[in-house]
């Protein structure tokens, strides 16, 4: 009788496992990291897409999900596939070369960093794959100009996303316009949110470690 009790505990067991595991493929809010309270199964099986939209010459790019560079390359190729396409990061960059189908060039991936991806003909590429987590990707800044991914995917402004790290003098830019830390406040030509998908220049007085809120 107990052998037989435990056997059908077991059975019961496992059946609320794959129905768990079937929740979350299926599941419908946003795919966030454990440490946000899921699951171990949601957060197995639960991704989000981020679609990101190539113009023609140089794009400002960061990504909140956890991607690789051989995926970026891939992506970038399918979509693209007659372009010259150049992604440069902080240091270096690497290039594709669409007569001889090849990379050139090294490249450093870092998550917590923007890129910027120039394409001859614009494209659309998309990733599916787990949110990032900021508190684990946190941006070692240097005195100077730094690149910066924005991981999260809802904006926040300047603020709040710089809230007792920035220092008077302290600069962001984006592709488009800029902002400066002034008296408490920032101050600038048309730059007061931080966007999903966009990468930033961050004109540091000083060095210093930036780990964005996760959410506010």
């Amino acid at each position: 009788m107990k052998t037989k009790l435990l056997t059908i505990a077991m059975t019961a067991a496992l059946m609320l496992t794959a129905m768990t595991k079937v929740q979350a493929q299926n599941f419908d809010g946003p795919c966030l990291p454990p440490s946000h309270g899921l699951d171990d199964h949601q957060s197995a099986f639960c991704g989000v897409m981020q679609t990101i939209a190539l113009a023609e010459g140089a794009n400002y790019v960061s990504f909140y999900v956890g991607i690789t560079l051989d995926d970026l390359k891939a992506a970038l190729v399918e979509a693209s596939p007659s372009s010259t396409i150049k992604i440069i990061g902080q240091n270096n960059s690497t290039t594709y070369d669409p007569v001889r189908h090849r990379w050139n060039g090294t490249l450093q991936w870092n998550e917590a960093q923007m890129f910027i991806i120039r394409v001859t003909d614009a494209c659309e590429i998309s990733f599916e794959s787990m949110p990032l987590d900021p508190a684990e990707h946190s941006v070692d800044i240097v005195s100077g100009a730094n690149y910066i991914a924005f991981p999260l995917m809802e904006g926040m402004s300047l603020t709040d996303a710089f809230a007792g790290f920035a220092v008077n003098g302290d600069k962001v830019l984006s592709q488009t316009s800029s902002a400066t830390y002034n008296r408490g406040r920032w101050q600038g030509q048309g730059l007061t949110n931080l966007e999903p998908g966009k990468g930033y220049i961050y004109i540091s007085v000083d060095s210093k470690t930036l780990v964005f809120p996760s959410s506010k």
